[in-house]
């Protein structure tokens, strides 16, 4: 019976290899995807929000969105939250992208360059060029949980803490020992990015900024003109 079974047990596994995935997933092909069709009590002619309100969200997200150029100390990025990352890390070295387990010296060499001795050492403001990644660590290598399985998580990035878009105004709380990452906050978060990736901003900029005018693109495909 097992001489029998074997070759069937294989050719399964060899064709359900061979099975195609969906074109797409089932909340996307049942629910529909215009937004405005969950509305309720509000016609095609009708404004969801009112120009009042609209404008105080607009005044309360730009007072939230812009308050990291009027701080002079870290808000996020506290000493104990920042030491506290350093320290999480020592009790769980995990594994790089090689799947090998870092060696002590992994974390030492980073805690070495981010000279938390005088944090914080900058205190500035800034602006991101480009998308960047906030991390936990001053590195863009990797940490995860295990060498591999879903169950530790793998293979997602545990020094991954958030993302920001190109023009979003930060807070430089500190610079690295060799001047290549510096740990910034945002309005809603902090995290280590490559020195490279934002540019200083001084109180002319900033005044140009926060007056400017801003628009929000709600369709895909849509060219941008200056």
């Amino acid at each position: 019976m097992k001489r029998l079974c074997s070759p069937v047990v294989v050719l399964f596994l060899i064709l359900s290899g061979c099975i195609s995935a969906p074109d797409n997933i089932r909340d996307v092909r049942e629910l529909r995807q215009d937004h405005a069709s969950y509305f309720t009590g509000i016609t095609k002619s009708e404004d969801p929000l009112p120009a009042a309100v609209q404008t105080r969200m607009d005044e309360d997200y730009n007072t939230i969105y812009f308050s990291v150029w009027h701080q002079n100390r870290p808000f996020h990025a506290l000493p104990d939250r920042v030491y506290h990352d350093f320290k999480k890390y020592s009790l769980k070295p995990g594994y790089g992208e090689n799947k090998k387990l870092h060696p002590p010296s992994w974390l030492k060499k980073l805690q070495n360059n981010a000279s938390l001795n005088n944090y914080p050492n900058t205190l500035s403001r800034g602006i991101t060029t480009r998308n960047t990644n906030l991390r936990e660590l001053p590195t863009s290598s990797p940490h995860f949980n295990s060498s591999d399985g879903d169950s530790s998580a793998w293979p997602f990035d545990n020094l991954q803490r958030s993302s920001v878009s190109a023009n979003t105004p930060i807070f430089v709380c500190h610079v690295s020992a060799d001047k290549s990452w510096a740990l910034v906050e945002t309005s809603f978060t902090y995290g280590w990015i490559p020195v490279e990736d934002f540019a200083s901003v001084d109180d002319e900029f900033v005044k140009i900024w926060e007056s400017g005018r801003f628009a929000v693109i709600i369709r895909d495909q849509t060219s941008i003109l200056d």
